[in-house]
């Protein structure tokens, strides 16, 4: 082998080991970044069943004061009612 080629073979040994250094870091760095995914991944699954869980919880309360808001209403009419009947009567009085 002459020198030229010696170098030549040393040089592609230098870049074939550089690559292999270089493939091992991505590797690393690519279960690293899946670790971190799969952790992103369980907290974003927890934190939809708690949004979930609070919306269900938010819509019962909503349903809820709906219905007083209703009961309320309907006190308010009688009320209403009452003191329209005392006031006026039956309905209008004639001018």
């Amino acid at each position: 082998m002459t020198p030229e080629e010696k170098e030549r073979w040393d040089r592609l040994d230098r870049i074939l080991a550089q690559n292999a250094v270089q493939i091992a870091q991505t590797d690393a760095q690519i279960e690293r970044t899946t670790a971190k995914l799969e952790q992103t991944n369980a907290r974003i699954q927890e934190n939809s069943a708690k949004t979930d869980a609070q919306l269900k919880e938010l819509g019962a309360y909503l349903l809820n004061l709906a219905q007083i808001v209703q009961r309320t209403d309907e006190r308010l009419n009688v009320v209403i009612n009452m003191i329209e009947r005392r006031w006026f009567g039956n309905g209008p009085q004639p001018a």
